[in-house]
């Protein structure tokens, strides 16, 4: 089975306008063989890197939370 690439590439009406975008947009260039045209030069484009910022870090305990008491017994009263 032919790939998607390959049909868009070699098999389909609008293949010369889709090499041409293709090779402007990637930096490479079409080579015509015997089995159609073959793509030379990078598919792919650099990916940016994305620098995370640390955590900041923690110098304090955490406060203990204060629990609610009596709060069942006032519903019981009522």
């Amino acid at each position: 089975m032919a790939s998607k690439f390959w049909v868009l590439s070699n098999d389909d009406s609008r293949a010369p306008f889709f090499r041409a975008n293709h090779a402007k947009n990637n930096q490479g260039s079409w080579e015509k063989t015997r089995s159609g045209w073959v793509w030379i030069g990078s598919t792919t484009k650099p990916k940016k890197v994305v620098k995370k910022k640390a955590d900041p870090v923690v110098t304090e305990a955490p406060k203990p939370v204060k629990k609610k008491r009596g709060f069942l017994k006032k519903i019981l009263e009522d």
